[in-house]
């Protein structure tokens, strides 16, 4: 890539309405490509023509077919997504209260698939020992922890505030 030179007579003038900044974008829009791949055109050769009478070829037929087609098929998705809201209008109030009510049941819900996945991965004796199983686990914490207080209360004769 080349370095495109600074062009000094803008610095010289004191009330340049260009800044250095526009100079350089001016000159690299100018700039033409160092390799050309086309063939060169003869002054006296006709346009090039376009297929006969076909006008795809045409880049600016092409380009307002696309246009054309864009706009179809967003005028079929409005159409579409007015016929669904059509269809589903005497249904609209379920909807919205079944979205609203399902909100807060999500962390719920989650928390229960949390719990049952992995005793109903392991079998039935887990699934079903599985809710005693998660009163138990707390409780026998609780108890493990008032004994152990008890002990050291009692046995070891240390009243709590030295425990602390």
């Amino acid at each position: 890539m080349k370095l495109v030179p600074f062009n000094s007579d803008s610095k010289s003038e004191p009330n340049s309405s260009s800044p250095p900044w526009q100079d350089m974008f001016r000159s690299a829009s100018i700039r033409k490509p160092e390799t050309n791949d086309a063939p060169p055109l003869k002054p006296d050769a006709p346009p090039q023509q376009y297929g006969g009478n076909s006008l795809s070829n045409d880049p600016q037929v092409r380009l307002a077919l696309y246009i054309t087609m864009a706009h179809a098929g967003l005028a079929f998705t409005i159409f579409v997504l007015y016929g669904v809201c059509k269809l589903l209008e005497d249904f609209l109030r379920p909807i919205l209260w079944a979205v609203l009510c399902s909100i807060p049941l999500r962390g719920i819900q989650q928390t229960l698939v949390e719990f049952w996945s992995e005793p109903l991965k392991l079998g039935l004796t887990e699934t079903v020992l599985a809710v005693p199983g998660a009163i138990m686990g707390p409780l026998m914490t609780t108890v493990v922890t008032a004994l152990k207080d008890l002990y050291v209360e009692f046995v070891l004769e240390l009243p709590k505030e030295k425990i602390n």
